[in-house]
């Protein structure tokens, strides 16, 4: 076609043989965007893999397939690889954003947080980050919380929430359960404070509108807006912070201001809130 190839990490796919010295760069966020946990980088040979985390791994795939054997720090394969790791790192820090993220919505966010994910569009928590190895216990935990939640076993739920919650302040998806739990058991002081607690440790756009969610349920306004400005400091284009505005205008019977903030996330978010704008203003018009 006559365009340049790009420079890029590749191998050709109609190879007789591979290279087993030909390592590949993995990463997850999911422990730092679901918990505020340290997020993980790996490179893979064919026959070995380094994991840098907060307790480095290192396994030898050809004797131990089942990485159950953590050799780093004893094979000199675990300090190449992770020379090699650093100094891609340092790459990627130099360069612009290599990932495409992006800022989720808050629906956005719900959804991936009942199918056991949560957004984390925060800064990062400050100070050194938990090793997900370590809080493997917690996120199970968390887990059955809200599937207990979920079948309608609150008094149940609320145990293994509560020891969730505590073991990990920026786990943003333990506070948000056990501020469900605290709501079906009628503890709404008690939900607002979990949902602030987390804002205050972990603070992202889904904690940040879930707490002003709670709070205009509970007719406290006042805060609600203040939570609401915070969440508008780290995305001002966000069309559910517009949508959450209205809704406390509109929970105070100020429709004609609710509906001028409804109408303004459908100008300016409305591939994402579109439809929840047109909701709300047949809503309001149904009055």
């Amino acid at each position: 076609l006559g365009f340049e190839p790009a420079a890029c990490d590749g191998a050709s796919l109609v190879r007789t043989a591979p290279d087993s010295k030909r390592a590949i760069y993995m990463e997850t966020m999911v422990p730092l965007y679901t918990a505020g946990w340290s997020p993980l980088y790996a490179l893979r040979r064919q026959s070995d893999k380094f994991v840098l985390a907060p307790k480095p791994e290192y396994y030898n795939l050809d004797a131990d397939p089942r990485e159950t054997t953590n050799r780093s720090g004893q094979a000199p394969a675990a300090s190449e690889l992770r020379r090699q790791l650093e100094d891609l790192l340092t790459h990627f820090a130099q360069t612009e954003n290599h990932s495409g993220e992006r800022v989720l919505s808050g629906d956005e966010a719900e959804r991936l947080a009942a199918l056991g994910y949560l957004a984390h569009d925060g800064p990062a928590p400050a100070g050194e980050l938990p090793d997900p190895k370590d809080m493997v216990e917690v996120y199970a935990a968390a887990v059955k919380a809200t599937q207990l939640y979920a079948a309608g076993r609150y008094r149940e739920a609320l145990g293994f929430a509560e020891k969730a919650a505590a073991a990990s302040d920026t786990f943003a998806t333990a506070q948000q359960v056990l501020a469900n739990i605290y709501v079906a058991l009628g503890r709404d002081d008690d939900a607002v404070r979990a949902l602030r607690k987390s804002a205050d440790a972990n603070p992202t756009l889904f904690g940040l509108e879930s707490l002003a969610r709670e709070l205009i349920r509970m007719r406290r306004f006042e805060q609600a807006t203040e939570a609401l400005d915070e969440a508008g400091k780290m995305d001002p284009d966000n069309g559910n912070i517009a949508i959450l505005r209205g809704d406390c205008l509109a929970a105070q019977g100020k429709a004609d201001e609710a509906a001028r903030l409804y109408h303004q996330a459908l100008e300016q978010d409305g591939n994402r809130v579109g439809d929840v704008a047109k909701e709300r203003l047949r809503r309001l018009q149904s009055r």
